[in-house]
Parts: C-alpha cells; structure tokens; sequence
C-alpha cells in the first residue's frame, strides 16, 4: 500500500461537512431575505395608507383634491355649455376624445406652471 493513500484528495471532501455546511448557508441566505421581506412588507403598507400619506404630504393631498375638482368642473362645464348650444357638435369639439385632449392640454400647463414655481424657490438655509 502507497503512503499517500489513506489521505483524501482535495476534491473528496466529507459528504456529511459539505451537506452541513451548505444547510447552513441556505438558512443563513433565507434568514436575510426574511429581513428584506419583512422591511419591503412594511414599506408596501406605509405607502399604500393613504391616511398616513395624508398626514405626511398635505400639500399634495391638497393638489390633488383641487386637480381633481377642477377636472370634474371642467368636464361638466363642458358638457352644459355644448348642451345649451344645442349641437350635437363634432369629434373635435365634443365627446370625450375632446375632452380628453382638452384634459391633457391642461394637466401640461399645470405642469409647466408648477414647476416654474419650484425653480423660482429658494431654500432658507
């Protein structure tokens, strides 16, 4: 018998180590992705309470309550005043492609109004 023949190659490793050693890093990997879950749980529910969203930016809740306002009051000004013209009127001028286009004609100016004012700020400190 050759000497060097008792002695495990480096390749032929313990099976029970190696199993071991890979449970341990399988629970070790699910342990961490348990924390991010948990962590991304948490901030699915924070951004979905819209109490809480309220709370935390008024002014945008504000914004979009008057947006919101304003687009209803434009639509139906828009339906009463072609319906006391008495046309029927045509795809430019009436229906809700018009209205659409109308729609998104405003939502642009708003926009670019809203970010000239936040260029024009300028912080205290």
């Amino acid at each position: 018998m050759d000497e060097g023949s008792t002695r495990l190659k480096p390749d032929e490793r313990e099976p029970a180590a190696e199993v071991n050693r890979l449970l341990t890093d399988i629970e070790a990997a699910r342990d961490e992705l348990g924390t991010y879950i948990f962590e991304f749980d948490r901030r699915r529910q924070e951004a979905l309470d819209l109490k809480l969203q309220l709370r935390k930016h008024p002014a945008v809740g504000i914004g979009v309550a008057v947006a919101t306002a304003a687009a209803v009051a434009g639509a139906v000004a828009m339906v009463l005043r072609a319906q006391k013209r008495g046309t029927q009127g045509s795809a430019e001028r009436s229906g809700l492609p018009g209205l659409l286009f109308k729609s998104a004609i405003g939502i642009g100016a708003a926009r670019s109004l809203l970010g000239r004012g936040r260029r024009q700020v300028t912080p205290l400190a």
